[in-house]
């Protein structure tokens, strides 16, 4: 029978959260740019929805969906998957 330490958890993170973070620490050296100025420039430069600005960052800036999609999201002010709804990582 394995004993559980008092500081190990029940539970794990979901694999998801690492992602997320792993992105966020990427995306500068992948981009040139911060997931805070993406999300500046997409709001003062990108269309009006979020689904035109997934449009317009992947057409424009050639980023991939999953990109596109999530600094689309955090300018909307959602969360991205495997983030608090505070938005931290």
């Amino acid at each position: 029978m394995a004993i559980r330490l008092a500081s190990q958890s029940l539970y794990s993170v979901h694999p998801g959260v690492a992602i997320v973070q792993k992105w966020v620490v990427e995306l500068p050296h992948k981009t040139g740019r911060t997931l805070e100025e993406w999300v500046e420039l997409v709001k003062q430069s990108g269309p009006p929805t979020e689904k035109e600005r997934r449009a317009w960052l992947k057409e424009n800036y050639k980023l991939g969906m999953n990109s596109a999609w999530w600094i689309a999201e955090r300018a909307e002010g959602k969360p991205n998957e495997g983030e608090s709804p505070a938005g931290l990582p």
